[in-house]
């Protein structure tokens, strides 16, 4: 400064301030935008923002996953429990003078793996030659389609893949427990199995034991029991005689009792023995046979002949022998 006659002449200065502005609105992310839960990381990009020197980036909801980075890609780190929808992608541009606007959201559709389907119902008692059988479940979140299946596989075959599963039981089935459950599944994976549904698959009866007893007796004999060894899955039993002439058979057991045709005039007769249950009977297993003779001529030894394996006696009625079975 310079005075003279008491005025005084200042210099002037001059100082360059430089004025930092804040970042403008960072551009709209890009990437992907159909995604699923369990998908690996991925990353999203932004043109930036002027004035900008660091990013923040963001993701809601925050239980679809988390995302990182401070630059001008995002890494997004998928949630696998995520159940699906859709999440937003922003990302904002910072400087030391502050934050700029956020950019506009990127929308990406997560699909989550389908939850555990319900378990299924329908009859929970069939037969083996049943007719094809349907099941249903109430589905799962998030699935397409559904996959069904049954245990043991000898049981049947179950097709299906929708939330009704259709059974074709195996006629061959001896019986037990089927067990179907079904799975729910999408293009991004396979959901948890369901609870087993138990179904009772009563087996129609295998071929019964032959049956056993007396194989030679007397026409007029007494009630004679035969018996069988059983059949698996039979609650109860058939009888038969063959000839019809012979006599008849009763029971519902694993024992038959033939009551003998005193007028039967002798030969061969065959029993058979079938089980039965709810479901069906099976085959009858091989005959089992049993003579009966009445003796015609007394000059023969008598000892083998009027009745096998019984006393007998003769006696002439009318010029003709007749024999009689004691």
């Amino acid at each position: 400064m310079s005075c003279e006659d008491d005025y005084c002449e200042s210099e002037c200065v001059s100082v360059s301030v430089t004025v930092n502005p804040i970042p403008t609105q960072a551009g709209t992310p890009a990437g992907l935008d159909a995604v699923c839960a369990n998908s690996e990381d991925t990353d999203y990009t932004t043109s930036g923002a002027t004035n900008a020197s660091n990013y923040v980036w963001s993701i809601s909801p925050a239980g679809a996953g988390t995302i990182s980075g401070t630059g001008t890609t995002g890494t997004v780190n998928w949630n696998n429990a995520y159940l699906g929808g859709t999440a937003t992608i922003t990302v904002t541009g910072t400087n030391t003078c502050g934050t700029g606007p956020v950019s506009e959201g990127f929308a990406v559709v997560v699909t989550g793996l389908p939850t555990q389907a319900g378990t299924p119902a329908g009859l929970d008692a069939v037969c083996a030659n049943s007719e094809d059988t349907d099941y249903t479940t109430s589905g799962a979140t998030n699935a397409s389609n559904y996959v069904w299946s049954i245990s043991p596989p000898g049981a049947g075959t179950i097709s299906g893949t929708g939330t009704t599963g259709t059974v074709n039981w195996n006629n061959a089935y001896l019986g037990g427990t089927a067990t179907i459950t079904v799975t729910g599944t999408n293009t991004c994976g396979t959901g948890p199995v369901s609870e087993g549904f138990a179904v009772v698959v009563t087996g129609l009866p295998t071929q019964a034991g032959t049956p056993a007893g007396l194989d030679a007796v007397c026409a007029n004999s007494e009630d004679t029991d035969y018996t069988t060894s059983g059949a698996t899955n039979a609650s109860n039993y058939v009888w038969s005689i063959s000839s019809a002439g012979a006599g008849t058979i009763s029971g519902t057991g694993t024992t038959g009792t033939v009551n003998w045709n005193n007028a039967y005039l002798g030969g061969t007769a065959t029993i058979t023995v079938t089980g039965t249950n709810t479901c069906g009977t099976e085959s009858r297993f091989r005959g089992f046979r049993s003579s009966g003779n009445r003796a015609t001529n007394p000059g023969r030894n008598t000892s083998r002949i009027g009745c096998s394996m019984c006393k007998f006696r003769g006696y002439r009625l009318h010029n003709k022998w007749s024999y009689q079975c004691l």
